[in-house]
């Protein structure tokens, strides 16, 4: 945007740009003949090198209307003066501050020839300590202004000294060209048409010069309202810095002043360098202070830092271990789950063994119980059969007893051997 801003103001204030402007509508107002149809279209149109003339005639016109402009409105702002009172200060001390001040100025106001006096004098005031020798130094400020403002119109005076030359340059080429089309088979008649057409032919001159004159005249009034305006700026600007800076008087009162003036200004530059170094040891004891608060603060951020890194490896050497001991437990408790079942699997074949023994048991129990009952039985067969001579019979039955008894025996599962012993001794069985 400041880009854009800066070229603006560049063709605002460019007379190349407003020339050009100016002569285009000056032709076209002219070649619609609202200018008139027979002299300014004569001298104005007439020839290319006419069109040439007066475009630089308008950009001529325009950098002296635009010298204009710039030249009102700094004789409008000259008693807007931007500099203030400044109390019990040194001219130094006094020339930077209002130096400050001008350096706030628009920067429509920093191209005037008044700010630029002041600037340049309160410069030198601020350089040289003092306000010495500033009279001389107006003059030549001046002077330099005054050389600065003739450069100024540089490009007036090129076009000033192009437009009489274009004008001869142009009947020059009109002749030329008039005197190539002369017929020397028909010489009175070529005379003729050459003589009649050669006062067209100083039009271009006629035109550079009527232009030249104006150009002259109104360089003349800009000029002295130019010179006016700087002269009006030398007043000015000598009777405020003399009021801002008075000069000292001749003789030993003057010397005085200046000694006193001197002896000041070695008292105020003492101060100015003891307040100096008492900054400068504010600014090392603050830097101090905030180096070590910096390596303070670095050192318990590194602190913290370490510190919340050995909480983190705790904490995961502790989760490691809760890990490994709840997957311990676990596996400790998987075991012992499985020693249980297992028990369990073994009390329960041991109660499933206990049981068929018991059935065993059982079932021999009934075994002897039948044998008794046979016995008995066998007992009493034999009591009957006693004393009779049927024994081999009563023998075969009781091998057949035997037998039957031997085969029940045989059908029951394996189990513990079961002696039984005879109620009776052998000798009643006999």
């Amino acid at each position: 945007m400041s880009h854009l801003r800066r070229w603006i103001e560049a063709a605002a204030w460019s007379p190349i740009f407003w020339g050009l402007v100016a002569s285009g509508i000056f032709y076209a107002l002219l070649h619609a003949g609202m200018l008139g149809r027979t002299f300014l279209p004569r001298y104005c149109a007439g020839h290319p090198v006419a069109y040439i003339e007066t475009t630089l005639f308008f950009v001529a016109l325009a950098s002296l209307v635009l010298k204009s402009i710039d030249l009102f409105l700094q004789s409008n702002s000259l008693d807007e003066s931007p500099l203030g009172a400044v109390r019990d200060a040194e001219p130094a001390e006094a020339a930077e501050a209002m130096l400050r001040r001008l350096d706030r100025l628009p920067s429509r106001r920093a191209r005037e020839y008044y700010i630029g006096r002041l600037r340049a004098a309160l410069e030198y005031v601020a350089a040289r300590g003092s306000a010495d020798g500033l009279d001389d130094e107006l003059k030549y400020l001046a002077d330099l202004e005054a050389s600065r403002a003739q450069t100024s119109y540089g490009l007036f005076r090129v076009v000033l000294w192009a437009i009489p030359i274009l004008g001869f340059l142009g009947t020059v080429i009109g002749i030329t060209m008039a005197l190539n089309g002369v017929d020397l088979q028909a010489p009175d008649q070529s005379m003729v048409h050459v003589l009649t057409g050669l006062g067209l032919k100083f039009d271009t001159t006629a035109l550079a010069l009527t232009l030249s004159m104006i150009l002259m005249f109104a360089h003349f009034l800009v000029d002295r309202n130019e010179m006016g305006l700087l002269e009006r700026v030398d007043g000015q600007v000598s009777r405020e810095l003399a009021s801002l800076f008075p000069a000292s008087s001749p003789g030993a009162a003057g010397q005085a002043a200046a000694v006193r003036r001197m002896a000041d200004a070695m008292i105020h530059a003492a101060e100015k360098l003891v307040k100096r170094q008492a900054d400068l040891w504010q600014q090392a004891m603050e830097a101090a202070n905030d180096r070590w608060t910096r390596m303070a603060d670095e050192a318990s951020a590194q602190m913290r830092t370490a510190l919340e890194e050995s909480l983190k490896q705790h904490a995961r050497e502790l989760a490691d271990a809760e890990r490994d001991l709840a997957e311990k437990s676990r596996q400790q408790w998987a075991a012992m789950q499985q020693t249980l079942s297992e028990s369990l699997e073994a009390l329960a074949a041991a109660q499933q063994v206990l049981v068929r023994r018991l059935e065993v048991l059982d079932r021999a129990t009934d075994a002897t119980a039948q044998v008794a009952r046979m016995e008995e039985t066998l007992n009493r067969n034999l009591a009957s059969l006693a004393g009779a001579q049927h024994f081999e019979e009563t023998v075969m039955s009781l091998a057949a007893a035997i037998h039957l008894l031997t085969a029940r025996l045989a059908e029951t599962p394996a189990s513990p051997i079961v002696r039984l012993e005879s109620p009776r001794r052998a000798s009643q069985a006999a």
